[in-house]
């Protein structure tokens, strides 16, 4: 049986990616299993349990599955300009976060400088 060559396995590894890996144990410690950052520069894992350990140290498990979170994107709604639509958000009382309408602002209404900041989904966006 030939023993895979280590910097071959590395070349599979996307640099700046994360992926769970178990990290080799001594004795009686128990079984470590940890996210970890590939670095291709330095052919070393990195992670909150460990720092560059060489990829033939460690079992590489999968990789971590991440769907970054887009932004959803709104423009601000212009006073005397906009009309209230049923998906418009209104900034709410404790000031963080934001309400449909529907408290004393209503569909159809011209939006004006009196009411609360209002926001709008820009179409198209996710």
């Amino acid at each position: 049986m030939t023993t895979p060559d280590p910097s071959r396995e590395a070349d599979r590894y996307q640099d700046g990616a994360w992926y769970w890996v178990e990290r080799e144990v001594w004795a009686n410690e128990p079984k470590r299993i940890a996210p970890a950052m590939y670095k291709a520069d330095c052919d070393a894992w990195y992670s909150c349990e460990f720092s560059g350990i060489p990829t033939r140290q460690l079992k590489v498990l999968e990789t971590i599955q991440r769907t970054p979170s887009r932004p959803q994107a709104y423009r601000m709604l212009v006073p005397d300009v906009d009309i209230v639509r049923p998906d418009d958000e209104y900034l709410s009382d404790d000031t963080t976060t934001w309400e449909p309408v529907g408290r004393s602002i209503f569909v159809g209404m011209p939006h004006v400088r009196a009411f609360k900041p209002g926001r709008r989904k820009i179409e198209g966006s996710t």
